[in-house]
């Protein structure tokens, strides 16, 4: 059962145990709840990838407690959040509030990307930050983030730099999750990436939202340039089975008009079918921004 009491979302036990200062491997799922670092399982991937795949609940590191950055950043993030709040309360609207808030969030992440590769950069390589890139994705790609909304990020490389990969993503995820972030963190590259989004409608979604943060940019708009070829050829079968899926949460979810209160994201007539016109947008015109496609 996960840390509330509820049963595991793949129906089975998963034994409880510390993963204290036990390195993060490529191709591994590690899950962080209230009670602590559970042991990584191993996720079946391609031989050549490295994709880390990290589901993270906000919880306290068991490494040692926060460093004094990520205590600044907690207070950055706090004080954020409240001056926010008043404008809102003042009559900002609320899409500015989310703009500002994703330009919050994004100086937390640079800051934190930015030391992570300067702890692992190695003399004689070249920089890091030319063979890698921060990426945001879904809710938080759109520059869409409520208060306590998850973060979405991917950690895109070159392939030459697979091997320091889960170690920088260690420390993402661990400097986040310290902040108070509910974080999803993948680790592609531009291949891997099409790949895992062409295996998964979903996926495919939450990429097509991505937006670049920091790092190498030309990488990032190779990715994109990729993903939108191949997911093109595709359309029909990923607008097929996200049609289906969102067909699935519309009965999950309920129909509005017999709901005390509905779903917003998830009912009928809810963001979900706003966000459904983007993502066939993309699949058969090449464009999810809504002014774009008018």
């Amino acid at each position: 059962r996960s840390a509330g009491g509820h049963p595991h979302p793949h129906g089975r036990r998963r034994r409880r145990g510390a993963l204290a200062h036990q390195p993060v491997q490529c191709y591994a799922k590690i899950e962080s709840t209230a009670r602590g670092w559970r042991a990584p399982q191993q996720v079946a991937r391609l031989p050549t990838q490295c994709e880390s795949d990290f589901v993270m609940q906000r919880a306290q590191s068991s490494f040692g407690g926060p460093r004094p950055h990520v205590l600044a950043a907690r207070e950055r993030l706090e004080q954020g959040r409240q001056k926010l709040r008043e404008r809102h309360a003042r009559g900002a609207s609320g899409a500015k509030i989310c703009r500002e808030l994703t330009a919050l969030y994004d100086e937390i992440l640079v800051d934190f990307y930015d030391r992570a590769l300067a702890d692992f950069e190695q003399s004689g390589a070249p920089p890091l930050a030319s063979q890698t890139a921060l990426v945001a994705h879904g809710g938080y790609g759109r520059s869409e983030v409520a208060p306590f909304s998850d973060v979405d990020v991917m950690l895109l490389h070159t392939g030459s730099v697979e091997k320091r990969m889960p170690d920088i993503a260690q420390r993402l995820i661990q400097d986040l999750s310290d902040v108070g972030f509910s974080t999803g963190l993948n680790c592609h590259t531009a291949v891997s990436a099409c790949q895992s989004a062409l295996a998964d409608s979903r996926v495919c979604s939450s990429f097509i939202e991505s937006r670049f943060v920091a790092g190498n940019q030309a990488l990032v708009m190779k990715f994109r340039r990729q993903f939108a070829r191949r997911v093109r050829r595709r359309r029909r079968a990923l607008a097929t089975e996200l049609l289906a899926s969102r067909r699935s949460e519309r009965s999950q979810y309920g129909e509005t008009v017999y709901l005390l209160q509905p779903n917003v994201k998830r009912s009928r007539g809810g963001l979900r079918d706003l966000q459904m016109l983007r993502w066939w947008g993309f699949f058969y015109y090449g464009a999810a921004d809504p002014e774009t496609l008018l």
